[in-house]
């Protein structure tokens, strides 16, 4: 039995990375929203605009995620490192599919933003923020299958690590882009979008690169076969996920 100190100890380690990778996803838009704002209340609508409406359909593809954690955790905790490996591999594309899926939704909303009762010089500034961000949510949901998984193999840090440095990446590329530093254009509205996408696009890749280079990790992509993708295994993920996308959009 573990005592009461080590026990709060134990869990506060396990889920503080947690706390701070999940509080991560969400900094990003309140980054952007902050340094945009330099540029004028007009600006800065829009980013807040945009990003109240992108955040609540992103938390749907959230809670799909958060299934992968618990079947990899219990096929984990029994030594089935191939059953885990397949939910790691169904989940990518469930993922995959899910972020082309609300990408889809929030650009066919879009042309409806107009109608939702924002005055004209904060929706001219909304456009690019809006689309290049939406995009932005496919490689965010494919870096999540990856959090999702090693979270449920017991390592929390790797997603902390990689969801704060990459947190720091968009903060220096918002100062490129949206002032024009260092010789760039300044972008505005549209520079925070591109910063946004550019930080999400490292994150799945960062992951990948880590788990590929580390060994005990390295061994669950040996597992990875064209026969293990099982559209019912996608099915199922997506059926203990929804309930939880469900309790995060409410």
């Amino acid at each position: 039995m573990l005592s009461k100190k080590r026990y709060y100890s134990e869990n506060l380690k396990i889920a503080l990375p947690i706390v701070l990778s999940f509080a991560g996803q969400s900094v990003v838009q309140m980054l952007d929203t902050i340094m945009v704002g330099h540029l004028g209340k007009d600006e800065l609508g829009a980013v807040a605009f945009a990003s109240a409406i992108i955040i609540n359909v992103m938390v749907v593809g959230i809670g799909i995620s958060i299934s992968l954690t618990p079947l990899t955790g219990q096929a984990f905790a029994t030594g089935a490192f191939k059953k885990a490996a397949g939910f790691f591999q169904n989940s990518l594309m469930l993922n995959s599919y899910t972020g082309a899926i609300l990408t889809g939704i929030l650009l066919l909303l879009f042309p409806f933003l107009k109608y939702m009762g924002q005055p004209e010089e904060v929706i001219v500034h909304v456009e690019s923020y809006y689309i290049i961000t939406t995009v932005s949510l496919i490689p965010l949901l494919i870096f999540l299958s990856f959090k999702q998984f090693m979270e449920g193999i017991g390592n929390t840090k790797a997603a902390m690590v990689i969801t704060i440095s990459c947190n720091v990446v968009n903060v220096l590329l918002n100062y490129i882009l949206i002032y024009g530093k260092f010789g760039a254009l300044a972008l505005g509205v549209a520079g925070a979008a591109i910063a946004t996408l550019i930080a999400r696009l490292i994150m799945p890749i960062a992951f990948f690169v880590y788990m590929y280079n580390t060994h005990p990790f390295n061994r669950f992509f040996a597992f990875f076969k064209k026969e293990n993708l099982s559209l019912r295994l996608q099915i199922y993920l997506l059926k203990i996920g929804s309930p939880i996308a469900g309790q995060m959009v409410l």
